[in-house]
């Protein structure tokens, strides 16, 4: 059994964080005739649909704390008391440019519009909390900051900035450090215990961090963690047979190695996606350099395949879900959290629960294939092409996995 060792992009800050105030204050469609679709649901229906709507929120809740994560920012602080305003400010050019997946909010379209520039005056008003971090030498101070992502991600919209909707791609990590005869597995223990091996995983955790592209790593307790890096050439269907247990939305993969009499850091690297890859090879000073670069790159492009322009997707209306296989409480919160997760989702609510089968009312930016695309690359929920309840215009049919 093969397992991923996730690496979270945001780690949690310790209780005794210094905290901040906050500032900020908080159609025409019918629906589809189905079979038994409003005939009484039983009193076991009743109390679910009672217990689900008074549970959504806490569902919302949980769902949002991962995307919250997106909205921790640190930069740095001049250390003077009360002087924050305009830290905050390049906090929040920071984040916007990560919730675009650009490496800087510089140039970036929208944020010379009035509304961008009130957008970005106002940071103070949409800080949830702030830590600070006090450096022994000038220049060191940082702030951590986190913002309210309830009240700025509508003024985010109405600024019209660009937005990299979640759920994001998780990139599986499979790079190997070579030293002369040595090498090790990047996020390996073996690995753990060298310069390079520690300086790497920094840099991956930071860039992960910054660009908001989670990571994982192979359990390092299989044989195959290797399989495709062991040659001069990277053998990528050999590293996509090994990594196909672990299901990954991208593979980075290649090695990092010192020149032979050179103190230079060369690296080779593949970016395997589900259709096609991109190589290409740098070199740099020290580790940090060229696996800083890497990753950044590699959030370009993941970034660029997978971000869609928020003004290019507006309100679609309704669409109603006819979901099969759900034969519990559990299974009914499974599905609405997943529901509730997804990029360009607006609102999502029940409607009617009739034995194995709900019929669930969503709104979207996004049209039906536009939502079949995003359901497709997830493991929740599967179109059911043989439903005994032909979709109507303006629905789809579904089926919960196990």
């Amino acid at each position: 059994m093969h397992s991923t060792i996730p690496i979270p992009p945001f780690p949690a800050l310790p209780v005794e964080s210094k905290t901040a105030a906050v500032f900020a204050d908080r159609s025409g469609d019918t629906l589809p005739a189905f079979p038994s679709a409003r005939r009484g649901i039983g009193v076991f229906a009743f109390i679910l649909l009672l217990s689900l709507s008074l549970s959504l929120a806490s569902l919302a809740s949980s769902t949002a704390e991962a995307d919250d994560a997106l909205y921790e920012v640190e930069v740095q602080w001049t250390g003077a008391e009360g002087d924050h305003a305009e830290s905050f400010r390049l906090a929040l050019r920071k984040l916007i440019a990560r919730i675009a997946g650009l490496r800087s909010a510089e140039g970036l379209p929208g944020l010379d519009t009035p509304a961008g520039r009130s957008l970005v005056q106002g940071a103070p008003e949409f800080v949830q909390w702030y830590r600070e971090i006090v450096g022994e030498e000038e220049g060191e101070s940082r702030l951590h900051v986190l913002f309210d992502r309830a009240a700025l991600e509508p003024r985010i919209r109405a600024a019209r900035l660009p937005i990299w909707e979640s759920p994001r791609p998780t990139l599986l990590v499979r790079l190997v450090l070579r030293d002369g005869d040595a090498s090790w597995m990047v996020g390996s223990p073996r690995a753990s215990m060298r310069v390079s091996g520690t300086r790497a995983m920094e840099v991956l955790r930071q860039v992960s961090m910054e660009r908001g592209v989670p990571i994982a790593f192979p359990s390092f307790d299989a044989e195959d963690i290797a399989d495709g890096l062991d040659s001069p050439d990277i053998d990528e269907e050999r590293i996509r047979a090994a990594s196909k247990p672990y299901d990954p939305d991208a593979i980075l993969a290649g090695e990092l190695a010192l020149g032979e009499g050179s103190s230079r850091w060369e690296m080779r690297i593949s970016l395997l996606l589900p259709a096609g890859s991109r190589r290409w090879e740098g070199a740099g000073e020290t580790v940090a350099e060229v696996v800083d670069e890497g990753m950044q790159r590699v959030a370009d492009i993941l970034a660029q395949r997978y971000f869609e322009n928020e003004t290019q997707g507006m309100d679609q209306g309704s669409l109603f879900l006819v979901i099969g296989n759900v034969l519990s409480f559990e299974d009914h919160k499974r599905t609405m959290r997943y529901l509730e997760s997804l990029g360009r989702v607006e609102s999502v609510e029940l409607s009617t629960v009739d034995g194995d089968r709900m019929l669930v009312n969503l709104r979207a930016r996004i049209d039906g294939d536009g939502l079949r695309d995003l359901i497709a690359q997830g493991t929740t929920l599967a179109e059911d092409p043989d439903s005994a309840m032909a979709p109507a215009r303006g629905s789809l049919a579904l089926r919960l996995l196990p």
